[in-house]
């Protein structure tokens, strides 16, 4: 039972870490003690993979962290934990699978010689570019639909116009019927996560399923 309690405890304490009154709603009552301050702290799980690209996308942005959160990109998936022992709890975190990967990227691996040798961080960049002037002209042609084009390297977001008429989730419905999987990011931004190996041809048919997928949606709108 003592276990048991102290593991909840602590997801008590969590709860009111978080500062946020809709994660906090249904639990308690929460301990006292908490400050809330502006965090500082940057998400590069995907990034860190997805742009291949230095300086780092808080770089770019002139933005001095605290805390860099590395640890699924470094570990292939397996979460590995960069933090010192005892500074932040994870189910997973800090396991001999997890830390055996993040060594064997850190080290310069075959695997990561090859995103240099086979021209895999090339790709990148030229799918990237591909993507972006794609999207943008698809932005031009369906005028009062899309936003906003942005990001880094193979990591983008197509942030969809208020009054549009439809969700990024439905939009991703409409994308995954016609053979493009995606994924929404809030209601209103559509994420772009392809692999860095994706192809030029692949590219341009993944613009194309947007296209006829909003096509869909706005006909559907005017029955």
């Amino acid at each position: 039972m003592g276990e048991i309690w102290l593991y909840s405890h602590r997801r008590l304490a969590t709860l009111t870490a978080t500062g946020q009154p809709k994660y906090q709603e249904g639990f308690g009552p929460l301990p006292d003690g908490f400050a809330y301050v502006e965090y500082n702290d940057v998400d590069e799980l995907r990034a860190l993979v997805k742009s291949l690209t230095r300086p780092r996308r808080h770089q770019r942005l002139g933005v001095e962290v605290d805390v860099l959160t590395s640890a699924k990109a470094l570990g292939g998936g397996a979460s590995c934990d960069v933090l010192t022992p005892g500074t932040h709890a994870s189910t997973f975190g800090g396991n001999p699978l997890a830390c055996a990967a993040a060594n064997a990227v850190l080290q310069a691996s075959p695997c990561l010689r090859a995103i240099e040798d086979d021209g895999v961080l090339a790709n990148v960049n030229a799918r990237s570019a591909q993507l972006v002037s794609g999207l943008e002209a698809l932005r031009s042609k369906r005028e009062g639909v899309i936003a906003e084009v942005r990001g880094w390297g193979l990591l983008l977001g197509v942030e969809l116009t208020a009054e549009c008429g439809f969700t990024a989730a439905q939009l991703t419905a409409a994308a995954m019927r016609n053979g493009l999987l995606t994924v929404p990011a809030g209601e209103k931004v559509l994420r772009l996560v392809p692999p860095l190996i994706v192809s030029a041809e692949q590219a341009d048919r993944a613009v194309g399923i947007l296209d006829a997928s909003m096509a869909e949606l706005m006909a559907g709108q005017r029955e």
